[in-house]
């Protein structure tokens, strides 16, 4: 029997992504809640997925929704429960720190082992602090294990659970042995939300292109999540295209731009980037900072100061050799993140934890 990796949206997120190749080499089967990228990824690897019905958002506004909300966590985890019993799973894997709501009731009900991939901050994140009262009480009462994506996201979160950190492995498609040739100016990638810091990099490219320089920006990525957020207008041409696969951006254009201004806990987009060996500007606080280097592998600015964004992103554009040397650094540091090292030691340790 297959252990089971839980993902409890299928909206397309960091997580979802990811969980795909994670489910490959932990030899894992996915039950996901609804289709789409990465049940249809899951079927390119040849892994078994299972859909469940699409539950309610998990962070509803108004309070029709609330009760919506707590009627589908409950149907949710009826479902799961059902589906337990029907397969008798040897393990359970959340795959995200969400899907808890879910499956923490089942798992306990059937005493089956529970694990919880963690992949976003805790304490100093973006979730209230009630919010992550609940998920520390949840996985300190009923897991049998934690995963953090990274130290820095382990050191927000107090739970007394074993644990260990392994990083979001990158797919191999991203990593590359020769640099491309670049155009088309500057990208950003990831969800257009407030704390992602897009409006940020618009006004310090208002202020380049104020001065004369040409720059052009791309944005990747949606709306979504709920977030809803007003882009300043851009004095230079920037072109938004939605959801898209990354690496076409991330291998033609100059250089990457990465500015959340709450910190990320891993930063996959920053390893991807890495492996694809496109020039790194990023935020300088972060789960970043445990492998890319300010100086050496990238230039890292505060996301809150537009004129030292400005700067590091002239200083980039105007220095493309130095630029491509630092590229390289980050390329052989993104070596890491390849699904054999990444998840190297994960399945030693989910036996033990899950007592398999």
């Amino acid at each position: 029997m297959k252990p089971i990796l839980y993902c409890h949206t299928s909206r397309v997120g960091g997580a979802e992504i990811a969980s795909p190749a994670l489910a490959e080499h932990i030899g894992a089967e996915i039950w996901s809640r609804g289709g789409g990228p990465t049940v249809d990824r899951a079927a390119e690897l040849g892994v078994p997925v299972t859909v469940l019905p699409v539950a309610a958002d998990s962070r509803p506004k108004s309070l029709v929704a609330r009760l919506a909300t707590a009627t589908s966590l409950l149907t949710s985890q009826v479902d799961v429960l059902r589906q337990i019993r029907r397969s008798r799973p040897p393990l359970l894997i959340s795959n995200t720190v969400q899907g808890l709501l879910h499956v923490a009731v089942p798992a306990l009900v059937t005493r089956t082992p529970l694990v919880v991939y963690v992949r976003d901050l805790g304490r100093g994140g973006n979730r209230p602090p009630l919010e992550v009262w609940v998920y520390e009480s949840l996985m300190r009462l009923w897991s049998s294990g934690v995963i953090f994506n990274s130290e820095t996201t382990r050191r927000s979160w107090r739970v007394s659970a074993p644990s260990i950190v392994v990083p979001t492995a990158i797919e191999d498609r991203f990593f590359t042995a020769s640099a491309p040739a670049r155009h088309g100016g500057i990208v950003m990638v990831g969800r257009i939300a407030r704390w992602k810091g897009q409006a940020e990099v618009i006004r310090a490219l208002n202020h380049l292109a104020d001065g004369g320089r040409s720059v052009e920006l791309t944005l990747v990525g949606d709306r979504t999540f709920g977030d809803n957020v007003d882009l300043p207008p851009a004095r230079f041409p920037l072109t938004l295209k939605g959801f898209a696969d990354p690496l076409e951006y991330l291998t033609h254009r100059q250089l990457l731009v990465h500015a959340s201004k709450t910190p990320e806990p891993f930063g996959q987009v920053l390893a991807q980037a890495a492996a694809a060996g496109i020039p790194i500007i990023c935020a300088n606080r972060g789960g970043q900072t445990e492998w890319l280097k300010h100086g050496e592998s990238c230039l890292m600015s505060d996301p809150h100061d537009t004129d030292a964004l400005a700067a590091a992103i002239e200083q980039t554009l105007d220095d493309p050799a130095r630029s491509a040397q630092r590229a390289d650094v980050a390329n052989a540091a993104s070596e890491q993140f390849r699904a054999e090292k990444a998840y190297g030691p994960l399945q030693d340790w989910l036996k033990k934890v899950a007592n398999l």
